[in-house]
């Protein structure tokens, strides 16, 4: 950044060092401060940012939204020009993609935004506006990043079927850009009065070098918004019926009232992350229906992953995380495994193996007890009976026992 840039932001730059925050947010206890990066730092930088008279006009432009935040422009500024010194790659050791984790003041300012958006969505329907009591909202079709749902809750809509299809799309996350939230944001008006400039400045807040990153607070919900309309398509491709099948699946009045199954065409389908997840009543997934999702999947210029493509045939389900065997929900057997050997080798803490036994918990009655015998531990029945023995040795004495 040149000497001749700064000089444009000199009214809004911030006395002190670089790790002050401004005056009127001292009081603020949880609010972190805001850093910026060095003047030396600056020059030395190699990302081909936008440039710096695009951001100034965009924030000259935006300056109400960035007082009602409580946000420097020049901060905002920094995030967008000089975006490695507020996300730091996190790689994880058991997969190849790329988490990043951002900067305190970064995080919150995304949570703030994030909070902003779901109250939005969530006017019209009749729940608190919060997270954790929202569930799939703006998608009916997703069931992941919620804590509403997990992996068991996404198998359910597929217990009773025979046959399945389950597809990974390749660098999901990074294929949603920066320009794609700009124009989602524009169209959907969240923000009351939000211009392009505006839509710009945002949609580069919630990205790094433009495109959507795993580990944002922000990134899951909008990467369900933005496969909104890849579910509605490839839902709408299941519907036409240009084809032979006319068999309907079976399904109970608890996958159907409580879970919201859709099942056209005896097909049902969800997305569970970046998995597509597809089941059918007949033993073998039909190829008419592949054809088809592959081919909105290759309008939409995504790749599939075809080293974790998974097909389950006459009763015997893959899904993430879970199979499905004889409409029983269950882990996976190399989830199992490796946990055993984990228990037997005493490498697990007490706070760790309360995570697994917690997991477990979470699936029906009939895979929990092939989970427990699997893994070597007694199941909630068998500590019942364990408590009732000791209560009737201690001669009734002890009343703690339950």
């Amino acid at each position: 950044m040149n000497p001749e840039q700064l000089t444009m932001f000199s009214d809004l730059q911030l006395p002190g060092a670089s790790t002050n925050e401004p005056s009127s947010l001292k009081k603020r206890k949880k609010w972190p401060p805001h850093t910026y990066p060095q003047p030396d730092s600056m020059a030395n930088y190699d990302y081909q940012a936008p440039p710096a008279d695009k951001i100034y006009s965009c924030l000259e432009s935006w300056k109400t939204y960035a007082r009602s935040l409580r946000v420097p422009k020049y901060w905002i500024f920094c995030v967008i020009r000089y975006p490695d010194f507020y996300w730091h790659i996190v790689r994880n050791n058991d997969t190849d993609k790329r988490i990043f984790s951002l900067s305190r003041d970064l995080e919150f300012t995304q949570k703030r935004l994030l909070n902003y958006i779901i109250i939005k969505l969530s006017m019209g329907i009749r729940t608190p506006a919060r997270t954790h009591e929202i569930r799939n909202i703006g998608n009916e079709f997703a069931t992941a990043y919620s804590k509403r749902n997990n992996i068991v809750r996404n198998a359910l809509r597929h217990k009773h079927h025979n046959s399945s299809l389950v597809l990974d799309l390749k660098n999901a996350f990074e294929s949603v850009t920066s320009r794609h939230i700009e124009k989602f944001l524009i169209r959907q008006n969240l923000f009351n009065g939000l211009d392009r400039s505006g839509a710009w400045l945002l949609s580069r807040l919630f990205t790094y070098r433009g495109k959507l990153r795993r580990g944002s607070p922000i990134s899951p919900i909008l990467f369900n918004l933005m496969m909104a309309q890849l579910d509605h398509e490839i839902w709408e491709s299941l519907k036409r019926e240009d084809h032979d099948s006319t068999v309907e699946p079976r399904s109970s009045f608890f996958s159907e009232f409580f879970l919201g199954t859709m099942i056209v065409n005896s097909v049902t389908y969800s997305r569970y992350g970046d998995d597509l997840c597809f089941s059918s009543s007949r033993e073998i997934f039909p190829e008419w229906a592949k054809e088809r999702i592959l081919t909105v999947v290759k309008n939409w210029n995504l790749e599939i992953n075809w080293t974790k493509t998974r097909e389950g045939r006459k009763g015997i389900l893959a899904f993430p995380g879970v199979v499905i065997v004889n409409h029983r929900i269950q882990p996976e057997r190399k989830y199992l495994v490796d946990t055993r050997i984990k228990i037997s080798n005493g490498s697990l803490d007490q706070q760790q193996l309360n995570g697994h036994i917690g997991f477990v918990n979470q699936f029906p009655r009939s895979g929990r007890r092939a989970a427990y015998k699997k893994l070597g531990l007694p199941n909630q029945k068998t500590k019942r009976r364990q408590r009732i023995e000791m209560f009737e040795r201690n001669g009734f004495a002890d009343i703690d026992v339950f």
